[in-house]
C-alpha cells in the first residue's frame, strides 16, 4: 500500500494559500465597496414603504448561533447587528431623505441617504444601478446589503454580505409584499425608544470585544 507523506514544508504552504485566499476575498469586498458610487435620488417608482413578510422557500438561513461561536473571532456579535438575517417580517417607512425599518416588531432601524457616522460604524447608503444599496464599514469589520425591488413592487431581495476578521456570511432573503394596518405615531416612538437602548446594548457588546469606535454603523436595530 502506497502511503503519501506530507511534508511540515506542505503544510506551512497549504496555510499561506488559505490565508491568502481569505485576505483577497476581504480585500476584494473592501475595493468594490469604495469603487461604487451611490446617488442619493431613488429611481422613479422606487419605494419600500409598507409591510414585508419572508418567502421562506425563496430566502437562505443564517447558521445557527451556536454553529456561529464555534468559528471564533468577532463575526457572531457582529451579526448581531443585522436582525435582517434572521427577520421574518419588516415594515418600512420610506422618506425624502431617509427611511426607517422594523424588524418583527422588536428592532428599528434608520438608514439616511448619503454618509453618516454612529458608533462603531461608517455608513453610505443609496442607489446604484436601479437598487438601493448600504455599505456599513469599521476597523474590523464590514458589509453590504443590496436592497432589489421587483419591477411590480410587490416582491424585495435583499442581498446581504458581511465579513469580519476573514470570515464572513453571504445570504439572499426574499420578502413579499403584504396588507396591514399602518403603525400609529405612538407605537413608532415607542419602538424607536428600544431601539435606542439596544444600540447602546450593541456597542457596549463591540467594545468588549475589541472592535475599533472609529467608524460607525447606521445601527439596524
Amino acid at each position: 500500500m502506497h502511503v503519501t507523506r506530507h511534508s511540515g514544508r506542505d503544510s506551512a504552504r497549504t496555510f499561506r494559500i488559505l490565508l491568502n485566499a481569505c485576505l483577497a476575498a476581504a480585500l476584494s469586498l473592501a475595493a468594490a465597496c469604495a469603487s461604487i458610487t451611490l446617488e442619493s435620488q431613488p429611481p422613479a417608482g422606487f419605494d419600500l414603504s409598507g409591510a414585508w413578510r419572508l418567502d421562506e422557500d425563496a430566502s437562505e438561513t443564517l447558521p445557527a448561533r451556536r454553529a456561529l461561536r464555534a468559528r471564533g473571532g468577532l463575526l457572531g456579535i457582529v451579526l448581531a447587528d443585522f436582525p435582517v438575517l434572521r427577520a421574518r417580517e419588516m415594515r418600512i417607512e420610506q422618506g425624502r431623505d431617509s427611511m426607517g425599518i422594523y424588524y418583527d416588531g422588536r428592532n428599528y432601524r434608520d438608514v439616511s441617504w448619503g454618509t453618516r457616522r454612529r458608533g462603531l460604524w461608517e455608513v453610505r447608503a443609496g442607489w446604484h444601478e436601479g437598487d438601493l444599496v448600504i455599505l456599513s464599514e469599521a476597523k474590523d469589520a464590514e458589509a453590504r446589503e443590496r436592497f432589489i425591488l421587483s419591477p411590480d413592487g410587490e416582491r424585495l431581495r435583499l442581498e446581504v454580505e458581511v465579513r469580519s476578521a476573514g470570515q464572513d456570511v453571504a445570504l439572499v432573503r426574499v420578502f413579499r409584499r403584504v396588507q396591514v394596518p399602518s403603525i400609529s405615531n405612538a407605537a413608532s416612538a415607542s419602538l424607536r425608544q428600544i431601539a435606542m437602548g439596544d444600540h447602546c446594548r450593541a456597542r457596549s457588546r463591540c467594545a468588549r470585544a475589541r472592535l475599533s469606535p472609529t467608524s460607525r454603523y447606521d445601527s439596524p436595530r
